[in-house]
């Protein structure tokens, strides 16, 4: 078994989003296109994984209901480094945003996910809800959703 050493996930600013979201979400496309809908919302965070003291991975929350559901929590720009993935700072951001949004009183938390991620989300308990779709200049993804019990 490979140790890891122990990530450290903090609550950053929507700004130390930009350069991984950018890397990974939007490569070859300009830093603009990283810039989202309610970052600096007073309801939104965004979660940094940090291996020593390098960023490595990233997640943001924002209160964003879907149309039938109150209380519901949308996960939004998350991605890791593909030299740390599989070394659990994934999961780690998924879990202290959960958490988070649990303190919030959140009762759903829901997320467009890219096709090749699924299995990612539903080992972390997340739900397909819907048919594929395709985001322009992004590609196709599914709406998955988490129901919290806290």
């Amino acid at each position: 078994m490979i140790e890891h050493p122990p990530s450290k996930i903090k609550i950053i600013s929507a700004e130390s989003t930009y350069t991984l979201r950018q890397k990974i979400l939007r490569p070859g496309r300009p830093v603009s296109s990283c810039y989202f809908p309610n970052d600096f919302a007073s309801h939104t965070t965004h979660f940094g994984a940090y291996r020593n003291t390098n960023l490595v991975g990233i997640l943001s929350t924002y209160l964003v209901p879907v149309p039938e559901e109150y209380s519901a929590w949308q996960l939004r720009a998350m991605a890791t480094l593909p030299w740390v993935r599989g070394m659990g700072y994934g999961q780690q951001l998924l879990q202290a945003a959960e958490e988070y949004i649990n303190e919030q009183s959140g009762k759903i938390i829901w997320c467009n996910v890219r096709i090749h991620a699924v299995g990612f989300y539903q080992k972390a308990g997340f739900d397909v809800s819907g048919d594929r779709f395709f985001i322009q200049r992004v590609g196709e993804h599914i709406l998955m959703k988490k129901t919290l019990f806290g």
